[in-house]
């Protein structure tokens, strides 16, 4: 072979190079525009850089699988949530075959949202199995996402809902230890809440006062408004588990103050009826 086209061979092997990182660029330029847009038009513009990527046989690295797990969020947020499964499953399956070419923390992440989506549509037993693949894989890298304190949350209440309350304050647990460790406080409040939750139901646990002095000063800080009139209520159940129904109804009073403040119509509605119920076990009668 001539030295002629030897070098012709590395300059176009090398004008290729340029071209797919050219390509890869213009991709994840394309998320940010993608995500800003309603999300039929979402769905639309990710199906269609999706085509363009096998198209340039782009089609095993992080950025491929990226953008099958931003293509599931706009498929699943449009209400298609068979469909994001199925992408979001694509993504897990390169990412498996091709390991190195997506860091540990993405596919993570793309196993914490795939059981996430799973948990919506009822498959609890693979969402369970997905959450802890979401763990598992999470905890040999810093993630920035914070994903195994996520996972742990979700299997948490995924627990609590199907009654297995020890594996709930299990998971829980787990979630609290990743979440003190990270000094991350609003994780750590999560965990707290789910911790509480799972130990109220449990008849041979006593739900320790401190545990609920932990919740309330952490999410004075840390919660939203709405995990706030969520924590009021719940320990207007544990108030009320007591008998003490006149503590309960000054949790109510306060998650009904949020509630209105921030406009929380639905929770609203649900509060007046438990302080009407209350009123009654109070002695007292309420406002006609």
């Amino acid at each position: 072979m001539s030295k002629a086209i030897i070098v012709l061979i590395l300059l176009l092997l090398a004008y290729q190079s340029k071209s797919q990182t050219s390509f890869t660029q213009e991709v994840w330029d394309s998320f940010h525009k993608l995500i800003s847009l309603p999300n039929k038009e979402q769905v639309e513009g990710f199906r269609a850089l999706k085509n363009k990527c096998i198209q340039q046989n782009l089609i095993q690295d992080s950025t491929f699988t990226n953008l099958l797990f931003l293509y599931a969020g706009a498929q699943f947020a449009a209400h298609k949530s068979k469909e994001a499964i199925s992408t979001l499953e694509e993504a897990i399956e390169i990412s498996t075959k091709h390991p190195k070419d997506t860091p540990t923390p993405y596919v993570s992440k793309y196993h914490f949202y795939l059981g996430y989506y799973q948990t919506q549509v009822g498959m609890f037993d693979l969402a369970i199995k997905h959450y802890n693949k979401a763990y598992n894989l999470g905890i040999t890298q810093y993630n920035k996402w914070q994903i195994p304190s996520l996972a742990c949350q979700a299997l948490s209440n995924l627990y609590y809902d199907i009654q297995d309350y020890e594996r709930g304050y299990h998971y829980a647990s787990l979630g609290y230890k990743i979440a003190l460790q990270a000094n991350d406080y609003v994780n750590l409040t999560k965990s707290i809440y789910t911790q509480c939750i799972n130990l109220n139901e449990l008849d041979d646990m006593d739900l320790p006062k401190g545990k609920t002095d932990s919740l309330l000063i952490l999410a004075d800080q840390y919660a939203s408004e709405y995990e706030k009139v969520i924590y009021y209520k719940f320990l207007c159940n544990v108030s009320f588990k007591k008998k003490k129904y006149q503590d309960a109804k000054l949790w109510l009073l306060k998650a009904l103050a949020i509630s209105k403040k921030t406009g929380l119509r639905q929770e609203l509605g649900l509060i007046y009826v438990d302080l009407h119920d209350l009123a009654y076990l109070n002695g007292e009668f309420p406002n006609s």
